[in-house]
């Protein structure tokens, strides 16, 4: 099922300027779902946002099973070093050159990590590694300026006035992933998340 409306169980989402973007209510669950999970077993939750894109004028075999491959090796990787991660992704086709890529958020724990840079260096190395390239620029970094002077990796601390106005914003920026313009031709698999254990972390 869709929702057009500018709220989510109470909760801000990205509906385009109009109103009008549609998104799926599955993709909103699982994020909304994840953030709760992190948020509830940790005072810290470290939120990063990205993008993985394909090179140009490069010829990929399987684009969908390298990124989850990588994406696999990527967060068991993460998880060896950082403990405790959750992500949601999903793929799209958009663009000028309707090309393939995916929007990917990360959760951490925020005790563990406070810096972005380490991650998207990494997954780069990984990324290139499964295409068999040296191709820089690869993962967007949606370093962007934020209207309200946010930047990427933006820790959501529990116990502060701002947690809930941070978490609202990240879910309304996380929400992006959930809409349905460029991923209703798809074919295969369209997103994925991670695994939640309800006992412990």
């Amino acid at each position: 099922m869709n929702t057009i409306t500018t709220k989510y169980q109470g909760l801000p989402i990205n509906s385009g300027k109009d109103g009008t973007l549609t998104c799926r209510e599955n993709v909103l669950y699982r994020i909304k779902e994840r953030m709760d999970y992190m948020t509830s077993r940790h005072s810290k939750v470290f939120f990063v946002r990205f993008d993985v894109t394909l090179p140009k004028n490069v010829n990929v075999t399987d684009p969908e099973v390298c990124f989850r491959s990588c994406f696999a090796n990527f967060i068991k990787n993460r998880k060896r070093k950082y403990g405790t991660v959750h992500y949601v992704w999903v793929k799209e086709i958009g663009g000028i050159n309707k090309a393939l890529h995916w929007h990917v958020i990360l959760l951490f724990n925020g005790s563990k990590t406070q810096n972005i840079h380490g991650h998207f260096s990494k997954l780069e190395e990984l990324w290139c590694n499964a295409l068999g390239v040296t191709s820089k620029g690869l993962i967007d970094r949606c370093d962007r300026a934020h209207p309200n002077g946010l930047n990427n990796g933006i820790m959501i601390i529990r116990n502060r006035e701002d947690f809930q106005s941070l978490y609202e914003y990240c879910f309304h920026w996380a929400s992006y992933l959930a809409k349905t313009n460029s991923k209703e031709t798809l074919q295969g698999r369209c997103f994925g998340c991670s695994e939640l254990i309800k006992k412990g972390l």
